[in-house]
């Protein structure tokens, strides 16, 4: 992967060393997606999803993907394509 270039994120909301806690300063020389990804035997990248995806609930930060996780692993739960027949969204 290439860095991005000098000057395509210059600041958020005039908020310089924010952004820079944000998107640059875990990974020194790149820009942080928040995707989180995994890479096989044969070197294909799979996007497994945000690593910001949190749901505030009464105080508590829930993970969309934990969340997914855990109904996926239920022997109950059948796993679907992403549209159903109907048209509609299924897990």
């Amino acid at each position: 992967m290439t860095p991005l270039p000098p000057g395509c994120l210059p600041t958020v909301n005039r908020q310089d060393e924010r952004m820079h806690e944000s998107y640059l300063k875990e990974f020194p020389g790149y820009y942080k997606t928040a995707d989180a990804r995994f890479v096989d035997e044969d070197g294909y990248s799979y996007i497994m999803g945000r690593t910001d995806d949190i749901i505030n609930v009464a105080g508590h930060r829930l993970s969309a993907g934990g969340m997914e996780e855990v109904a996926a692993s239920n022997p109950d739960v059948a796993r679907l394509p992403n549209q159903s027949s109907s048209g509609g969204v299924a897990l």
